[in-house]
């Protein structure tokens, strides 16, 4: 069996395996504002979608407070996946 990529938290698995910034440094999705490359590589990530989706489905269980505090992932900050899961029908959001 080939290796999996790893992360600081271990194998990477599923739809993960394929994202555009396996191996990036984690400086780039935690904290400020990420840099370029790092919109960049989201922006023609092939799993986007799937990475966008479990950053919702994680804070939504948050309080908007932490939410903000999950970095930047899906090519959207935490600010603007918090706004946009408000902007969703409650059936949609969930």
């Amino acid at each position: 069996m080939a290796e999996l990529p790893t992360s600081t938290s271990g194998p990477i698995r599923g739809w993960q395996r394929w994202a555009a910034c396996v191996g990036t440094p984690m400086a780039w999705w935690i904290g400020g504002t990420p840099p370029k490359e790092a919109k960049d590589l989201c922006r023609r990530c092939p799993v986007r979608r799937s990475c966008l989706a479990e950053a919702n489905e994680i804070e939504a269980d948050l309080g908007p407070t932490d939410a903000k505090t999950q970095g930047f992932r899906a090519g959207l900050s935490a600010v603007q996946r918090l706004r946009l899961r408000q902007s969703l029908p409650d059936s949609l959001s969930a």
